[in-house]
């Protein structure tokens, strides 16, 4: 789950929701600073969630970006992990 280069602290991924081809994340799941295993979601506007494991932070993420989509539009949803 994390990046480990020889002689460094391990980087854990961060994971961006997109919608269709766009290049702007939606929301960001980022891992909790202080617990591990934890999640929290990151909106734009600075905004960061409580803290979940992380299949209930992609899933809670996606569902909340689906409220502010076009309704009909057949564009998927898409994660990117960086």
């Amino acid at each position: 789950m994390c990046l480990v280069s020889p002689g460094t602290e391990p980087v854990p991924h961060v994971y961006r929701l997109h919608y269709g081809k766009s290049t702007k994340a939606l929301a960001e799941v980022i891992p909790d600073d202080e617990y591990a295993g934890m999640w929290r979601i990151r909106w734009p506007d600075g905004r960061v969630s409580d803290m979940v494991n992380l299949t209930r932070a992609k899933d809670a993420a996606c569902v909340l970006a689906m409220r502010v989509l076009p309704t009909g539009n057949a564009k998927p949803l898409r994660w990117d992990k960086v």
